[in-house]
């Protein structure tokens, strides 16, 4: 180990940038599978699992949102707005 601590530092860079930028973020994502209470906060609120998916899914907004997530994208610039024929409504 002392011998080669140098390869030990250079491996801890990439193992700190992975656990920042690819695991740490997933820590936010279990908010969609709890009941989340701002005084508990995410750890200690209640888990529902996909009670929050299944009310999006029966929701009768359901169709029309996902047609703007499909479709709102080719609108975003004003440039691209003209081209395309969105009105940008």
């Amino acid at each position: 180990m002392r011998r080669n601590w140098q390869l030990y530092a250079m491996l801890a860079v990439p193992l700190i940038w992975l656990a920042v930028f690819a695991y740490w973020p997933m820590y936010g994502a279990i908010i969609a599978f709890k009941d989340y209470n701002v005084v508990d906060g995410v750890l200690g609120s209640r888990w529902v699992g996909l009670k929050h998916f299944e009310r999006f899914v029966e929701s009768y907004q359901f169709w029309r949102l996902i047609k703007n997530t499909l479709t709102r994208p080719r609108c975003r610039s004003s440039v691209m707005r003209r081209r395309s024929g969105c009105s940008g409504r």
